[in-house]
C-alpha cells in the first residue's frame, strides 16, 4: 500500500473505507465493488488506525467507514437492528472536562459520556491497576528518600553544632540561628527538586526518541502542573525529615564550645 496519511474528512459519497484483512477475506482489490446490504460500493482506501477500533467479540470482522448518508440505501438500519451512535471528540483535557460538566444534566435516557478509560472494560482495569502500582511505587520511594534525608539532615545537624554555639556566643537569636539553616535547607531543596524535575523532562524526551516506533505516536509536550507537584513534593519531604533536626540547632547553649575545649584539651 500506499504509505499512510491522515484523513481529513471522511468517504465520499459511494465509497467505502476498510482493514486490509477485508481484500484476502472476499479476495478484493483496491478499486472493486462491495455489496453492503442492498448497496454496491466501491473500496477506495485501507484503514490503518481508528481512534475509536472496536475491541472483543464484535470486533472480529473487518471494519467498514461510510458516509451516513449512504445507510439508510443499505437497507441495514431496521426496527431491532443493534446500531449505536457515536460522536467522537478531541482536544485539550480542560476543555473536554468543561464540555463534559455542561453536556452530562443534559442526556437523556440511551445516552452517556465515556472517556478513554471508561469506554473499554479492560483498559479501564488495566490504568486502574497502573495508577494504584506508579502511585505504591511513588511513595515508597518518598519514603525511602525521606530516610535518607533524616539520616544526612541528622549527621549535618551534628557537625553544625559547635557553629551554632559560636553564633550564639556572638549574641545571635535563636530565631537568626534557625533562619540561617532553614534558608539553606531552603535553597538545597529548590536547587534538588528542580534538578529532579529537569530530569524527569530529559527521561520522558528520551522515552520518547527510544521507543518512539513502539508507542505509535508522540507524547503529550509536559506541563507546568507537574513541575510544581514536584517542587512541592520535594519541599514538604525535605522539611518534615531534614527540619526537626536542624531546627535543634537553635537549641544548642553558648558554652558548649568552651566546656568542650576544657574537656578535651
Amino acid at each position: 500500500f500506499q504509505p499512510d496519511v491522515i484523513a481529513e474528512g471522511p468517504p465520499a459519497r459511494g465509497t467505502i473505507w476498510s482493514e486490509n484483512r477485508l481484500l484476502g477475506l472476499i479476495d478484493l482489490e483496491m478499486g472493486g465493488e462491495v455489496e453492503v446490504g442492498e448497496s454496491s460500493l466501491i473500496l477506495e482506501r485501507i484503514v490503518a488506525y481508528e481512534p475509536d477500533r472496536a475491541t472483543g467479540f464484535f470486533g472480529i470482522a473487518p471494519r467498514v467507514l461510510m458516509r451516513f448518508e449512504d445507510v439508510p440505501a443499505t437497507g441495514l438500519i431496521q426496527p431491532g437492528s443493534r446500531a449505536r451512535y457515536r460522536l467522537l471528540l478531541a482536544g485539550e483535557e480542560p476543555v473536554l472536562r468543561a464540555y463534559r460538566r455542561w453536556l452530562e444534566p443534559q442526556l437523556v435516557a440511551g445516552q452517556r459520556f465515556e472517556s478513554v478509560s471508561e469506554a473499554r472494560p479492560q483498559l479501564r482495569t488495566a490504568l486502574d491497576r497502573a495508577s494504584r502500582f506508579l502511585g505504591l511505587a511513588a511513595l515508597v520511594s518518598v519514603l525511602l528518600c525521606g530516610v535518607a534525608v533524616a539520616t544526612a539532615a541528622r549527621r549535618h545537624a551534628e557537625r553544625q553544632a559547635d557553629t551554632a554555639a559560636v553564633l550564639r556566643c556572638l549574641g545571635t537569636a535563636q530565631r537568626t540561628v534557625l533562619a540561617i539553616y532553614t534558608s539553606k535547607l531552603l535553597g538545597l531543596g529548590l536547587l534538588a527538586s528542580a534538578s529532579g524535575c529537569l530530569l524527569g523532562y530529559l527521561g520522558q524526551a528520551g522515552i520518547v526518541v527510544i521507543l518512539g516506533d513502539l508507542l505509535g505516536g508522540t507524547l503529550p509536550p509536559p506541563s507546568w502542573q507537574p513541575v510544581a507537584f514536584g517542587l512541592a513534593v520535594g519541599l514538604v519531604t525535605l522539611a518534615a525529615f531534614a527540619l526537626p533536626p536542624v531546627a535543634r540547632l537553635r537549641q544548642v547553649r553558648p558554652l558548649s564550645v568552651p566546656l568542650r575545649d576544657m574537656l578535651w584539651p
